[in-house]
């Protein structure tokens, strides 16, 4: 059994957009010590104190929700999300088109349909994927009923 959520925290990153300096093998224990530290290659910052501090936030509350939800199957499939930071304080939280595509899957299971017999999310242009996906999140959502979901998957049938 695992836990829900799963905080893969490594690495540093230049802050700098026009600066491709990386390491790897940084690791999340080591973070502090490179609060305000200038990149080796150009000079800019390499982890501001408030990247640093939501960091820590987000290693936080991962291991709160992990305290108060149930362990999960081994076997059950995973979606991978992406915490990019910048320098600029905030978090953009990145969805692979992998873990769309799970998530638009799942949606088509759970409606009853059989995903073999529909185009996959690769076969689609992006529109078309991102259309489909924004669908099945308006699902969720309750912004869509599972007519409407229905029939815009239809749309995609083989």
């Amino acid at each position: 059994m695992k836990n829900v959520v799963e905080a893969k925290v490594h690495g540093i990153k230049c802050d700098n957009p026009d600066c491709d300096f990386i390491d790897i093998s940084v690791k999340y224990e080591d973070y502090s010590k490179w609060v305000d530290q200038p990149c080796p290659k150009c000079g800019a910052n390499l982890l501001t104190k408030a990247d640093y501090k939501i960091c820590r936030r987000l290693v936080r509350l991962t291991k709160i929700v992990n305290f108060f939800l149930p362990k999960r199957k081994d076997e059950v499939s995973t979606i991978t999300v992406e915490a990019k930071f910048n320098g600029t304080d905030c978090v953009d939280f990145v969805v692979s088109k992998e873990a769309k595509t799970k998530y638009i899957i799942h949606t088509m299971l759970f409606l009853g349909l059989n995903p073999d017999k529909y185009k996959t999310p690769n076969d689609l242009g992006d529109d078309d994927f991102c259309y489909l996906y924004t669908s099945c999140i308006q699902f969720e959502q309750n912004s869509l009923s599972k007519e409407e979901v229905r029939s815009v998957i239809e749309g995609y049938h083989l």
